[in-house]
C-alpha cells in the first residue's frame, strides 16, 4: 500500500439524513442514509475504509467531525443551533 500505516477519512453530517429532518445525535449503529450525491460519495469513502480495514488490514479512521466553529461563533446566542455537532480545533488536534 505504498507505504501507507493508517488512513484518517473526515466525512460529515450529510451522509446522514434525518426522517424528521432535526439534528441529533449519531450512533455508531444506525445505517448510513445520504440525503444528497454529496453525501453519497461520502458513504462511498466511508465504505471503502471499510474495505481497506477488513480485506487489507489497514487501519482506517472515519471521523464524522459535525461543525468545525471557532470559539467565538459558537459562543455567540444566535448559533445555538449549531451547537449540537461543534467540534473545536482542540478537539480535532493530536494530544
Amino acid at each position: 500500500m505504498a507505504g501507507v500505516k493508517r488512513v484518517i477519512y473526515t466525512t460529515c453530517r450529510p451522509s446522514m439524513r434525518f426522517q424528521d429532518n432535526r439534528p441529533r445525535c449519531m450512533k455508531t449503529s444506525e445505517p448510513v442514509n445520504p440525503g444528497d450525491l454529496y453525501g453519497v460519495s461520502k458513504c462511498f469513502g466511508e465504505a471503502l475504509g471499510l474495505y481497506f480495514a477488513e480485506q487489507e488490514g489497514m487501519p482506517v479512521i472515519v471521523l464524522r467531525t459535525g461543525a468545525l466553529l471557532p470559539l467565538t461563533t459558537a459562543a455567540d446566542p444566535d448559533n445555538a443551533s449549531l451547537l449540537h455537532a461543534f467540534v473545536s480545533r482542540r478537539d480535532l488536534s493530536p494530544r
